[in-house]
């Protein structure tokens, strides 16, 4: 693709990701009923904020420059971790 052309890029990927695993969930969900109790109000909330985090930053910036490259995926470990004990 051409430099020009990143948004439609980005979009697409985000797009792709999305509809992806709304099918995937959907018939998983159709075929069996989904239970997830240990998903609660916090996790979400801290997943839903770490997803803010990265599309403020990246609207403000515009591109991904290496501290976030850095800080991101180790934000996201350290929530893997918190989360799982």
């Amino acid at each position: 693709m051409a430099r020009q052309q990143s948004g439609l890029a980005l979009g697409s990927v985000l797009g792709t990701n999305l509809v992806n695993i709304g099918l995937v969930l959907g018939i998983s969900a159709v075929a069996m009923p989904l239970d997830a109790p240990w998903i609660g109000a916090v996790p979400l909330a801290t997943l839903l904020g770490l997803t803010m985090l990265v599309l403020g930053l990246t609207a403000l910036c515009r591109f991904v420059q290496r501290w976030m490259g850095f800080a991101l995926p180790s934000a996201f470990g350290a929530y893997q971790v918190a989360l799982c004990g």
